[in-house]
């Protein structure tokens, strides 16, 4: 795990919140993974994520559920090579 994700990774704990934990690799592999959620915290570069992984925290956001952001996130994407190994801006 990177350094700068552990602080706000030790305040959570600290703090005794609830929370699950997933990569964007997960967001891009399984549509459905926030769908019992009502918040998504990225913690990093959600610049690199994928067309899919944007499409699934983006289905979060329209629930009526969903606690909203008011963050000026990016809207860039990028695509995987096969094996994960690279990224490509698209």
């Amino acid at each position: 795990m990177p350094g700068w994700q552990k602080p706000i990774l030790r305040w959570l704990a600290d703090s005794g919140y609830d929370v699950d934990y997933c990569s964007g690799f997960d967001l891009h592999d399984h549509p459905d993974l926030l769908s019992a959620y009502r918040l998504l915290v990225c913690i990093g570069h959600d610049e690199y994520w994928t067309a899919q992984t944007r499409d699934t925290a983006e289905q979060l956001r329209r629930s009526p559920q969903a606690v909203k952001d008011s963050s000026a996130s990016r809207r860039t994407t990028t695509s995987y090579t096969f094996d994960l190994t690279s990224l490509t801006p698209v």
